[in-house]
């Protein structure tokens, strides 16, 4: 029971502060005039990595680091909270429609932009958080 109540209180404090950081943190930009969209894979990845130097590098890492850590958690918690996100897979397809649909309200409310490289950091975040959660249960088994 204690279990199961520290999983759920942990997830809870995590999602409110992912709807923080992906909604109403203040290093989110108003998007004014027309729609903020990037449907190219690896585009925006690509023009991070090309325009390195001493004042874009901390871009590179909130943009690349930030968005796999931030969903880290998420795959490690998926699978403890929903019993039918038992493997990779199942998790691969929750996180990109989880994903999808925070993208998609970021571009509706003109919060940022509609990202499909965040969609790809976002999902690699919630995979190596699932097997992470793997890895350890395994570890912890010997």
């Amino acid at each position: 029971m204690f279990k199961k109540n520290f999983i759920s209180i942990i997830s809870i404090l995590y999602f409110v502060v992912l709807f923080y950081l992906l909604f109403l943190s203040g290093y989110r930009q108003s998007v004014q005039g027309t729609l903020d969209y990037n449907l190219v894979p690896f585009r925006s990845i690509s023009r991070d990595f090309n325009a390195i130097d001493s004042i874009h590098i901390g871009l590179l890492t909130n943009n690349l680091v930030g968005n796999i850590l931030a969903f880290i958690p998420f795959g490690f918690l998926a699978p403890l909270l929903w019993r039918k996100i038992h493997n990779w897979v199942r998790l691969f397809l929750f996180s990109f429609l989880i994903t999808f649909l925070i993208e998609v309200l970021q571009l509706l409310f003109r919060i940022g932009s509609f990202d499909v490289d965040d969609m790809i950091l976002n999902v690699l975040g919630s995979l190596f958080g699932f097997f992470l959660k793997g890895w350890l249960s395994f570890r912890n088994k010997d």
